[in-house]
């Protein structure tokens, strides 16, 4: 595997400049790829400033109607998804709330009651557990860089490999 000697030194110049440059993209991508992946999965510590549970009731599920276009717009599908509204006193005041999260269908009836966290800080500030998930995006998106990094290392391989047979051809 990986067997340059039945090449010119030429050809292995050739073949040095193209692992190279190809070093010089998958870095670029690892790079990309990984700050990505962590910056989206960091994204969005509600969790951390909503320490206050509070049970909330639903009082409203607003839709929202989507329209998905196909083969050049001549085709579409609508979907419906549905943000629950919560309702819930604190420290003597009420409060309602749309939640940030959507879904088809709903998930919550309306007079389901629920355990919500709040921020202390700013009551109207809410974070739903019950809708926490691991991003799979940022998932991907950190596999996909470290697969590329993967491809670095198999790269460097390749240049020290090239190289050392181009001193060989040169001193012999």
């Amino acid at each position: 595997m990986w067997n340059f000697e039945n090449y010119s030194e030429s050809e292995l110049r050739l073949k040095y400049w193209l692992f190279r440059s190809l070093l010089f993209l998958l870095i670029f991508f690892t790079i990309a790829f990984l700050s990505i992946g962590l910056i989206t999965l960091s994204i969005g510590g509600d969790d951390k400033l909503c320490t206050e549970s509070v049970t909330a009731t639903v009082t409203e599920n607003i839709k929202s109607k989507h329209i998905h276009r196909y083969n050049n717009k001549k085709l579409k599908r609508t979907t419906y998804t549905y943000a629950p509204v919560y309702s819930y006193a604190y420290n003597g005041r009420e409060y309602s709330v749309e939640s940030s999260n959507s879904i088809g269908p709903a998930k919550y009836n309306v007079g389901d009651r629920v355990v919500i966290m709040i921020n202390p800080n700013n009551p109207a500030e809410i974070y739903e557990p019950e809708f926490k998930k691991i991003e799979v995006t940022s998932i991907i998106y950190i596999i996909v860089g470290v697969c590329i990094f993967l491809a670095c290392i198999a790269d460097i391989i390749c240049l020290i490999r090239v190289n050392k047979r181009i001193k060989i051809l040169k001193n012999g």
